[in-house]
């Protein structure tokens, strides 16, 4: 349903006036006592709706009073109940996981406005609040992976029950609607729904109308409006958090918190500064707060000790940063995730320099070379040890230990074996192993290496395109079903990241979201999976293993998989292991559990110039991941079909999209590029069919440059420098590639410098077969945008490509589509129309087609009929762009309606290539009640059927197709239907 309908239905009164799909929210001063809210001169808002079922009203009705008075927005709520003796109230030592079980409200808020995060407040009906924040969990289904690690600051006024329904009182602070670092000083984009849990019938309904079983549905909710709010009151900046873990003067284990506030309200003020850092699960571990006078424009900076309860190694949470005024009224607030671990001493190895290890394709490694870090115990003797096979035994003395100690031994002709560095409790396993095929191993800059050659793994999710970098996510049911799919590999030159998962109820028993909650693997998990990986690790097709998708969406404990990790890596150090995360957030999360993060980051387009999280994502997102660990990336490569908090229709990204993604992550040090999902949602266009194989052959001749560690040398214009990326990459021989990427909608002229080095006179334009000249140093060049320029010297490898016959293949691809008078064509089949018209949304002036049934290839929310008729003719034997019948359908048909009446005279009927059983159908058109056949073919095998017939004027025709023991019906790929 599009907003307008939904918020079309709403009812609100004179105090919240809906326009264009905002709702104002009135200006009131309010003495925050008992019956102040529910007793204000605000009329009530009533008209609740059931849960994801708009039209019906819930037996019980609510009535809502919303206003603000500049600090607090004000909920005033009465609960009809005309059961209140069914009314659940339980008590719960673990409020988090009952509070949402009992009668309760729940006000949902995006302060972003953008559908990509959902802050919950729940209040039940004894008054107690649980607070949740999460982000857009990437799976498009409306929902949010939600911890409780955030703090609302929502006051109870009051709560009470009447004979036939219950009350509550809220006041909720107005800072909770700014984070400190954007739209500071302005008003704020805030989006709301409040929905009730009723118990008494098990009903869920909702203030705005929700049209999915999701009170927190965010792209429904309208926007709110503060009427008269000084949005200057909020213009504080908060920059500079940071936490690290150390002990104070009494020995106790602190969080050292620090953090600056700007404050940006043009005026003195005082502030007070409050620093809080609570745990996974939403524990309050210690806070401090810090009174600040503060000048307009001027930092105020502030460092405290956070004494933490209990004595823990390892600490996982996040460190809550606010700003309130004098009076304590929250102004805005901040969060970092951040991880604190005490440790005495460390080794932090620099000598082997991955995972440990010393393997026989690397170049020979003559020392061990590392630092002994200390944090307690300085100016003590400390002995280290490096024992090994044969009694191989090294000494390193240290008279005065110091905070950085740099050890060094010397490993030449070493024998493979396990080694072991020591002081005094801290020890570190290396080991120096035995050749084996296929191994892989990293270099310092994250360089892959298969089998000692440099390789840049690239390809997609699945295959359907060039590469040969795969992975999978199937949990195998049997060591005999693997081996059978990697045979099939193996036939197709493919290179595996697979699940290192067992199981016999795929999903289900030990490695499903449940199975990888836990804080540990199971002795069940762990046997399951070293049957597995002793297999696949002797293996040349596994090239890495995949730990987890998207877990932060999925609420997998972190713990599990550092288990797993440490686990996998004694079972096969020949191959590593990977996490893909969909936010910055996830990395930061799970980046301790896996060897590389690979993460998906989709822009997610959409109609009008509109991305979901911007075209600079893809960047952002690699130099973060890369802080971390060794980073790849998987880029969209596919139609999402969502639809944008605007209304705006999901769509496919263009060729140069898919090259702005790719190179965007590459100049943020990506080492490897998988696309998602090329075998079938990257079918829907030939801007993905073609353009991703030619930016697999681009990247993959000019590999060896792009691999190298991006040099930020290339000086952009400040007033240009957030729209345009700029970088250099050079080669072992000298050779350099200049990448530069304009992110903005509109073409730049630019400039760009080398800071450093000298740039020969001339410069090759990667694919575009032209040349720049250099002068002083400089470029001057018009960017396109979304539109990346590879620079090349003389001596850097030919990429072989040529954009403009690319862009010209795709655009004739496209073209092609549209066979003149072909009645039956529907237009591009966006992700967006396979959903709406599944829901019989048809686009306006364009045929309908229906079928009697269909076998969902990709998703059931896809109406695969719509495949006849998007003017495909041709698709790979693997392609699920078609139309197959149910398999129970023993009368199968499809059906065309043409916008008004047509004459027809011509059927042409393609089916997928590589599939020659016979097919036998009637051509019919409607016949009173019933139809009549015009024509017929019978037992054809090819994969084009053209049956000519004397021209019929109809609205409606239809192929009946016959099934029985000789005659199957194939998978439909086209129908295209003329007047002659």
């Amino acid at each position: 349903m599009k907003r307008t309908t939904v918020f079309g239905l709403l009812l609100f009164c004179l105090t919240c006036v809906l326009t264009a799909g905002e709702v104002v929210i009135p200006k009131l001063s309010c003495a925050g006592k008992p019956g102040s809210v529910l007793n204000a001169a605000v009329p009530w808002q009533s008209g609740f709706t059931i849960t994801g079922n708009p039209a019906k009203k819930p037996a019980a009705d609510t009535k809502v009073k919303l206003f603000h008075d500049g600090m607090f927005l004000y909920a005033g709520m009465e609960m009809s109940e005309p059961r209140m003796d069914k009314l659940v109230a339980k008590e719960s030592n673990s409020h988090v996981n009952a509070v949402w079980r009992n009668d309760s409200v729940e006000i949902n808020l995006d302060s972003a406005g953008k559908a990509q995060q959902l802050a919950k407040i729940i209040v039940d009906c004894r008054g107690t609040v649980c607070d949740y924040f999460g982000l857009d969990d990437n799976l498009g289904k409306d929902s949010y992976a939600l911890g409780n690690d955030w703090k609302s600051h929502t006051k109870v006024i009051s709560v009470s029950r009447k004979k036939e329904s219950w009350c509550l009182e809220l006041a909720i602070p107005l800072g909770i609607l700014y984070d400190g670092n954007q739209r500071i000083g302005k008003a704020p984009v805030c989006h709301l729904n409040i929905g009730r849990n009723r118990c008494a019938e098990n009903e869920l309904s909702d203030l705005y109308p929700m049209t999915v079983q999701n009170h927190g549905a965010a792209r429904l909710f309208p926007a709110m409006k503060f009427d008269q709010l000084n949005a200057g009151t909020f213009a504080w900046e908060i920059a500079g958090m940071g936490v690290k873990a150390a002990k104070n003067t009494s020995g106790q284990k602190v969080a050292r918190t620090a953090c600056q506030v700007v404050n940006r309200t043009g005026r003195f003020r005082n502030c007070s500064i409050r620093l809080s850092y609570v745990d996974a699960k939403g524990n309050l571990l210690g806070t401090r707060k810090n009174m600040k006078p503060a000048l307009p424009g001027k930092l105020a900076s502030v460092q405290v000790d956070i004494p933490l309860k209990g004595n823990p190694d390892i600490l996982r949470g996040k460190l809550l940063a606010e700003v309130c005024d004098g009076s304590g009224n929250l102004l805005c607030s901040s969060q970092l995730p951040q991880e604190l671990e005490w440790q005495a001493l460390a080794f932090r190895m620099i000598t082997p320099w991955y995972r440990n290890n010393i393997y026989a394709t690397m170049p020979a490694v003559n020392k061990i070379e590392a630092e002994l870090l200390a944090k307690e115990g300085l100016d003590t003797p400390m002995t280290v040890t490096l024992t090994g096979p044969d009694g191989f035994r090294l000494e390193q003395k240290i008279a005065s230990l110091a905070a950085v100690n740099k050890i060094t031994f010397p490993f030449v002709n070493a024998k493979d074996g396990d080694y072991f560095l020591k002081a005094d409790k801290v020890s570190v396993k290396i080991r120096k192993l035995p050749y084996r095929k296929g191994e892989v191993w990293l270099d310092r800059d994250g360089v892959v290496y298969l089998d000692g050659r440099e390789y840049f793994p690239i390809g997609g999710y699945g295959g359907g395109c060039k590469g040969d970098f795969i992975h999978t996510t199937a949990i195998w049911n049997s060591i005999e079903s693997f081996k059978k799919a990697y045979d099939s590999y193996r036939k197709n030159g493919w290179k595996m990241s697979l699940y290192p998962y067992l199981d016999e109820t795929p999903g289900k028993v030990h490695f499903g979201t449940a199975g990888r909650q836990k804080s540990r693997m199971t002795p069940e998990q762990k046997e399951r999976m070293r049957q597995l990986v002793e297999v696949a690790s002797k293996d040349p097709v596994t090239f890495a293993y995949y730990l987890a998708d998207e877990p932060e969406g999925f609420g997998m404990n972190e713990e599990w998989f550092e288990d797993a990790l440490a686990y996998i890596r004694e079972l096969d150090p020949y191959h590593p292991a990977t996490i893909t995360n969909y936010g910055m957030e996830g990395q930061r999360r799970y980046y301790r559990g896996c060897d590389i993060l690979f993460s998906d980051c989709y822009p997610d387009y959409y109609e009008n110039n509109i991305t979901g999280f911007g075209h600079r994502f893809n960047y952002d997102s690699a130099v973060h991941s890369g802080k971390l660990r060794p980073t790849w990336q998987m880029v969209q490569t596919f139609d999402w079909g969502r639809t944008h908090v605007s209304g705006a229709p999901g769509r496919a990204p263009s060729y140069d999209e898919i090259r702005e993604q790719v190179l965007s992550a590459i100049l943020g040090n990506a080492k490897a590029i998988m696309f998602y999902c090329t075998y079938n949602w990257g079918r829907f266009t030939y801007d993905m069919q073609i353009g991703t194989d030619a930016v697999i052959d681009e990247t993959t001749a000019l590999s060896s440059l792009l691999v190298r560690p991006t040099q930020y040398d290339i000086a952009v214009p400040a007033s240009l420098q957030k729209s345009i990326l700029a970088g250099s990459k050079i080669g072992k021989n000298g050779s350099r590639a200049i990448l530069v990427i304009n992110l903005g909608d509109t073409p730049q002229k630019v400039t760009l410098t080398l800071k450093n080095g000298k740039l020969p006179a001339q410069l090759r334009v990667g694919g575009e077969g032209r040349t720049v000249s250099v002068v002083n140093n400089q470029i001057t060049d018009t960017l396109q945008p979304h539109t990346p320029v590879i620079y090349l010297t003389q001596d850097a490898p030919a990429d072989g490509i040529d954009l403009t016959a690319t862009r010209k293949k795709i655009a004739e691809l496209e073209a092609s589509r549209v066979k003149k008078g072909n009645l039956a064509y529907f237009g591009p089949t966006s992700c967006y129309w396979l959903n709406e018209t599944k829901k019989n949304h048809w686009k306006a002036g364009a045929p309908k087609v229906t079928a009697s049934s269909e076998n969902y290839p990709l998703s059931p929310l896809q109406y695969t009929p719509l495949f006849i008729a998007d003017g495909i003719r041709r698709n790979g034997s693997h392609d699920m762009m078609v139309w197959n019948p149910a398999p129970t359908d023993k009368a199968p048909w499809v059906e065309v309606e043409f916008p008004k009446t047509e004459t027809v005279g011509r059927s042409v009927l393609y089916s997928q290539p590589g599939i020659s059983a016979p097919q036998t159908g009637s051509i019919q058109i409607p016949d009173g009640s019933g139809w009549k056949e015009i024509a017929r073919f019978d037992g054809v095998r090819e994969n084009e059927i053209t049956v000519t017939f004397p021209p019929v004027q109809t609205r409606k025709i239809r192929i009946q197709f016959l099934r029985d023991s000789s005659h199957a019906v194939k998978s439909q790929v086209e129908w295209e239907l003329y007047a002659k």
